[in-house]
């Protein structure tokens, strides 16, 4: 289990992990939320492949309403990337709007701890996508 909490710093890395504990002796990761909002944008409005076909930028969500609805949908692009002054300096924000964004920001959560896996646990994609093809249809 990680600890993480989300810093809305534009240009912050997506995680980062400390190298020693914090005060009360918890490695707390920071997850660059702004960050991980404009990969996860652009990748959702990356040119669809067809189902069976590998790809490693583009996003993906199941065709079943039980598992994901428009309301899922609607939450994952809820908010706009605004231009806001603040402190005489402009700042680009993820602005909801006041719509609901909760599939967004455990995406956001999702991507983080992906990155992570990649990068710290050695996590081979390659050989996750293999074990996924040898399952059949209906089977756990």
């Amino acid at each position: 289990m990680l600890p993480v909490k989300g810093a809305s710093v534009y240009g912050k890395p997506v995680i980062t992990m400390p190298k020693t504990r914090n005060q009360r002796g918890v490695y707390l990761c920071e997850v660059g939320t702004d960050t991980a909002k404009e990969i996860l944008y652009a990748r959702m409005k990356a040119d669809p492949t067809p189902a069976d076909e590998a790809t490693s930028y583009a996003i993906r969500f199941p065709d079943d309403p039980e598992i994901f609805s428009q309301t899922e949908a609607q939450q994952l692009v809820a908010e706009e990337l605004v231009e806001k002054w603040e402190k005489g300096k402009m700042r680009l924000l993820w602005d909801n709007k006041k719509r609901r964004n909760e599939a967004l920001d455990c995406l956001v959560y999702a991507y983080a701890a992906l990155r992570v896996s990649v990068q710290r646990w050695q996590l081979d994609l390659a050989v996750l996508a293999k074990s996924g093809k040898k399952r059949r249809p209906g089977q756990p």
